[in-house]
């Protein structure tokens, strides 16, 4: 499951591709580096039996922000906006995007781009009742990062049977907390 959550979320950066550092709390934790190597988000080792484990955040006048609970891993992406940095959790069928900003305090809510974005993904195929899969895969359209979001649930009125699904693909905006709908999302890819 790990190769593929991996895969599903392949950066492409400046030209570049550049994967997203997994942290997963039950393989010991881990840490990403930010590329001009100021900053870490970081998860310490836990004991197995515990559900959740905390990601946090260390830099230029910041030994240990609280960034937020985490049950299984997480991916963490440097966009070039160096003032953010992008983890997309990951729990079994559901991927959720948080963008925090890098320093002492948070700027924004780290939820806004993500429900900026469910609220356009219903308006794209409204006869999904409950989204009980959710997939993201980034790429990059020239100046930004973008990401593809796929939803898949039952339809509206069924207690069980196929899932249908909707996707659509967005630029992200760091800078004004929100998500702009594009046509297409290069280098985004969901398996």
């Amino acid at each position: 499951m790990r190769l593929a959550l991996a895969a599903a979320a392949v950066i492409l950066l400046g030209g570049a591709t550049r994967p997203p550092d997994v942290i997963q709390h039950y393989a010991g934790g881990g840490s990403s580096l930010s590329p001009d190597r100021n900053w870490t988000v970081w998860s310490p080792r836990t004991p197995n039996e515990r559900l959740y484990a905390t990601a946090w955040l260390r830099g230029p006048g910041v030994r240990k922000r609280r960034l937020y609970d985490f049950e299984r891993l997480f991916e963490v992406t440097w966009p070039d906006d160096k003032r953010f940095v992008v983890v997309t959790d990951s729990v079994i069928n559901s991927m959720a995007i948080k963008i925090f900003t890098l320093g002492a305090r948070q700027k924004v809510r780290p939820d806004a781009i993500e429900r900026d974005i469910e609220r356009q993904m219903r308006r794209v195929r409204p006869d999904i009742q409950s989204v009980g899969i959710q997939r993201i895969a980034f790429g990059s359209s020239r100046t930004s990062l973008c990401a593809r979001f796929s939803q898949a649930g039952l339809p509206q009125g069924r207690k069980e049977g196929s899932y249908i699904e909707r996707v659509a693909d967005f630029r992200l905006d760091f800078a004004h907390n929100d998500a702009t709908r594009i046509r297409s999302c290069p280098g985004a890819m969901l398996e």
